[in-house]
């Protein structure tokens, strides 16, 4: 019985190798040259954690052996991706044919807890990508960006007080991580529509949720992997992408959406987003109101 057990996980191996083979010569049979390293079954995709060399580091090099042919072939796993590396060809299709370039690959999320991603502008379609960029693009213009000046000029305030306070004759700082507070800080007051503390309190909710959000962990590595593999088994298993640190964001966000409601005005970008999408107000949406403004923000 174990030896008919080998044989067939041998058979269904082979299998596997020689579709994986096949779907790896999709560029090369279209005469489209392909970048090197591609692997069975994964692909490019190991040239993302690779500790010799950086991602931008792999395609960079694939663009100088590769640029004058214009095109060249990727591999997400077994799915086919193009790098357009002619400029005539890209303006095309970001300008001239966007028309026909709108979609990108997408995810389909339907467990109830990763329901937010699909309003994504990165992961929406179709007519709800046109209706969600609408919504984004007023927002960014260079008057409403100058409008939010203030906002970062109070936090560059905040941090010169912040390293006077921890400067002297005989004490230094560590500048990458200064500024990275006070990135946070900017993030924090123009976007979420709060205040961080983070100068004050290095180890604020902000802060923590927003390292822990940055985290690239090998469970988080396992999940991005299972579902480019195979999104509806990931569903059917109900691998979800919501963790704590997510949600924590998901709720700073309604928050500050009830109390631009109830008449708080700071002139942030969140502000700029509720007035547009109130200008574009569709009444026959489904959509629970807190969840169209938090996900609107979320895609900017």
């Amino acid at each position: 019985m174990w030896l008919m057990t080998i044989a067939l996980g041998i058979l269904l191996f082979l299998c596997l190798f020689f579709y994986s083979r096949h779907r790896l010569n999709y560029w090369r049979k279209r005469g489209i040259p392909t970048a090197p390293d591609a692997l069975p079954f994964i692909g490019h995709f190991h040239k993302f954690f690779s500790k010799d060399k950086m991602i931008w580091e792999y395609v960079d090099e694939v663009y100088k052996n590769h640029g004058t042919k214009g095109l060249v072939g990727f591999y997400s796993f077994l799915q086919p991706s193009l790098n357009v590396m002619n400029p005539e060809l890209a303006k095309a299709i970001f300008i001239k044919d966007f028309d026909h370039f709108v979609d990108r690959r997408s995810f389909k999320f339907n467990y109830s807890d990763d329901e937010i991603f699909n309003h994504f502008l990165t992961n929406a379609t179709g007519s709800h990508w046109k209706g969600v960029r609408s919504v984004l693009s007023p927002s960014f213009t260079s008057g409403k960006m100058k409008g939010m000046f203030p906002l970062v000029e109070k936090k560059a305030d905040d941090l010169v007080d912040y390293i006077k306070r921890h400067t002297s004759a005989d004490s230094s700082i560590v500048l990458r991580k200064t500024f990275g507070l006070y990135t946070m800080e900017v993030i924090a007051s123009c976007a979420f529509g709060m205040e961080a503390e983070v100068y004050n309190n290095e180890n604020s909710a902000f802060s923590t949720n927003a390292e822990e959000l940055l985290k690239f962990t090998f469970t988080s590595m396992l999940k991005i992997i299972m579902f480019s593999i195979s999104p509806k088994l990931s569903q059917f298993l109900k691998i979800s992408f919501m963790t704590p640190a997510m949600q924590y964001f998901v709720d700073v966000i309604k928050e500050s959406v009830r109390q631009r409601e109830n008449g708080l005005y700071r002139g942030d970008f969140l502000d700029l987003m509720l007035e547009a999408k109130q200008d574009q107000q569709n009444p026959n949406s489904k959509m629970p109101k807190y969840r169209k403004y938090h996900s609107f923000f979320l895609d900017g």
